[in-house]
């Protein structure tokens, strides 16, 4: 099956997307926005893993049910803060994110997945590296790994960032083709 790519400025709580992507930091699970949309049942949800799991680590990812969103999924990624003293090693984490969320999309048979930015909020890693970050990651996971997805949307709720990926988008693209 054929991938399809849509780059969008908006925000990822209206997509009807099979599942969106929400990066959270480990403190965080369960109380960002993309959750408080989702209502009481993704907030559950959220307690009851960070239960059995905790304390989660840069990278932890899990899947709860979409609740009150449009998505009937939200995969969770628990993203990296940003340290300029660690240096590559925040691209590394950033990259492992993008590929355990692809990773948990595709065992639950997720088809039509939508990326909102990870880690350029409260973890305040740089747009334009954030972005090189994650389309680099992306491409490299459906590259190395025999998928079903049929589209993956990035979305950006904010004009700065959808203008860093537009940039970028045609050569991604085009390298996807």
């Amino acid at each position: 099956m054929k991938t399809t790519f849509s780059l969008m400025q908006q925000g990822v709580t209206n997509l009807s997307a099979e599942a969106i992507v929400n990066g959270t930091n480990a403190s965080y699970v369960g109380k960002d926005g993309i959750c408080q949309k989702g209502g009481h049942v993704v907030q559950a949800a959220c307690q009851q893993v960070l239960s059995a799991r905790s304390p989660m680590q840069v990278g932890d990812t899990f899947i709860t049910a979409g609740g009150a969103l449009i998505a009937k999924n939200i995969v969770h990624v628990v993203g990296p803060m940003y340290n300029p003293a660690v240096g590559e090693q925040n691209f590394e984490l950033l990259r492992l994110c993008y590929h355990n969320a692809l990773a948990a999309a595709q065992e639950a048979g997720i088809k039509t997945l939508a990326f909102s930015t990870i880690s350029t909020g409260l973890e305040q890693f740089p747009r334009k590296a954030a972005a090189e970050c994650a389309l680099n990651a992306v491409a490299e996971y459906l590259k190395e790994n025999q998928t079903d997805f049929a589209a993956i949307w990035f979305v950006c709720a904010e004009m700065a960032e959808y203008k860093i990926y537009e940039k970028r988008w045609d050569e991604f693209v085009k390298s996807m083709a």
